[in-house]
């Protein structure tokens, strides 16, 4: 009989972020992905929000999650939502004294 195996949470959060940040597959496929890691954190009490990724976050030639327009979040457009960056409870997100605050949080939305 096969012994039980385990995966932490934060290898789970790595490898759907790492897949939504690279992949060149359709958002179909990135949506399972990303439902299925959302069942996961707030079944553990570990889902602390996500952003959508930038276009300077997504292969060439790809739709990103989020388009803004001068910080004018009126403005912004989201070609493809399944770009999605996740965080956990235990791995906070981008603080808003880090010089890149406004493209992890393009719409001022604080986790």
């Amino acid at each position: 009989m096969a012994s039980k195996k385990t995966i932490k949470v934060q290898d789970l959060i790595d490898i759907v972020n790492r897949r939504n940040k690279h992949s060149t597959c359709s958002p179909e496929v990135r949506k399972g992905w990303n439902s299925l890691l959302e069942e996961v954190l707030h079944k553990t009490d570990n889902y602390n929000g996500f952003n959508f990724l930038a276009p300077d976050e997504v292969p060439e030639g790809e739709k990103p999650g989020i388009e803004c327009f001068n910080q004018d979040t009126s403005k912004n457009v989201f070609p493809d939502e399944s770009r999605k960056v996740f965080y956990s409870v235990k791995k906070a997100p981008v603080k808003q004294d880090d010089p890149n605050w406004h493209n992890a949080y393009p719409m001022g939305i604080k986790l």
